[in-house]
């Protein structure tokens, strides 16, 4: 970077915040003392020391978001990543959603679904059908996007949503020779819609999931985002 330091990225799952990232520098000359360091440990070293309430607002809101992904998918449930920072939220969704809005059209090509993936980043998905990808391209916000395969169905993944951007619209765009489909989605049509329609162990992770939508807009809001140059 700008300051001659070298950077090593590691991306995880919302269900991995208590697992031990470990790093080993290993040279020409031999292998440095591993490190290790998990997401909790940074959230506490942001919840314990001279940070502002914004900040460690989102902080217990990503550790609670972190928890309830851990026990909607079964990771380490005896070691949860909000234990000792326990907050009592409970998310005022919208009533009302829109539905995916999808127009144009493209021979031999059906959207089927959409859904989110959680990753180190929310990622929304979009499923469909093709009787040829030949000639066939994708693309969301300018950027180019290839189709993958999935029992029997094609999807395509925009992935590196961060959580003040839930409520941001994101538009796939289906090309073939003049032929055009465009379909639109955001993270929270799909929190809202779960809200009301998802099952009684989906229900809590969207409740988190929400908290952390929130607070990480307020964050973003705020005179503090604007200190420390606006950076995510």
């Amino acid at each position: 970077d700008t300051n001659g330091l070298y950077l090593v990225s590691v991306d995880v799952a919302a269900a991995q915040m208590t697992e031990e990232i470990v790093l080993q520098l290993v040279t020409g000359e031999g292998a440095y003392t591993p490190v290790s360091y998990t997401i909790r440990d940074y959230a506490q070293y942001i919840l314990t020391g001279n940070y502002s309430n914004e900040i460690k607002t989102l902080v217990k809101h990503m550790l609670n978001y972190g928890a309830a992904a851990q026990t909607y998918f079964g990771v380490k449930t005896g070691d949860l990543a909000n234990a000792g920072n326990g907050i009592d939220y409970t998310a005022q969704l919208p009533e009302q959603y829109v539905e995916a809005a999808i127009s144009g059209q493209i021979q031999g090509v059906q959207a089927y679904a959409t859904t989110l993936v959680l990753n180190s980043k929310v990622a929304v998905r979009y499923y469909f059908t093709a009787d040829s990808l030949d000639g066939l391209s994708f693309s969301a916000n300018g950027v180019p996007y290839s189709a993958k395969s999935s029992q029997n169905m094609l999807y395509v993944e925009v992935s590196g949503i961060a959580p003040h951007d839930y409520d941001d619209a994101i538009t796939l765009i289906a090309k073939k020779g003049d032929e055009e489909l465009e379909i639109t989605y955001s993270p929270l049509t799909y929190m809202v819609r779960m809200s009301q329609k998802g099952n009684a162990k989906l229900k809590p992770l969207i409740n988190a999931m929400y908290g952390y939508y929130e607070a990480a807009t307020a964050y973003v809001d705020s005179a503090v985002f604007s200190v420390v140059s606006g950076k995510w």
